[in-house]
């Protein structure tokens, strides 16, 4: 049986989101590491549906301005074109090596 949301468990999640403002995602991982009861989709749900309303200012500030967050995932780092060859040249079979390497060298 579902048990709505308490006032505390709101504020729980709202501070988290404030907290972690440029990943909601994460910060619903949080909240339910703290919400035992509550799982990370209802958690979200909850924010969207109906926290989101009231509390529209969470944003994150950068030297290039600042972005009101939506649904943000994590991103992997960079990589450099030297680390890029190297994955692709690992996938390939061995006649692939042979010919990038003839036309490279």
């Amino acid at each position: 049986m579902r048990k709505k949301f308490t006032s505390e468990e709101d504020n729980i999640i709202i501070n988290n989101i404030k907290k972690y403002p440029n990943n909601l995602s994460f910060s619903f991982e949080v909240s339910s590491k703290t919400l035992t009861n509550r799982s990370v989709d209802s958690i979200s749900l909850r924010y969207y549906k109906n926290l989101k309303k009231n509390h529209k200012i969470f944003g994150v500030g950068s030297s290039l301005g600042i972005v009101i967050n939506t649904k943000n995932t994590v991103r992997p780092p960079d990589k450099t074109v030297k680390q890029l060859v190297i994955e692709l040249f690992k996938k390939m079979t061995e006649q692939e090596k042979d010919e990038f390497l003839r036309e490279i060298f």
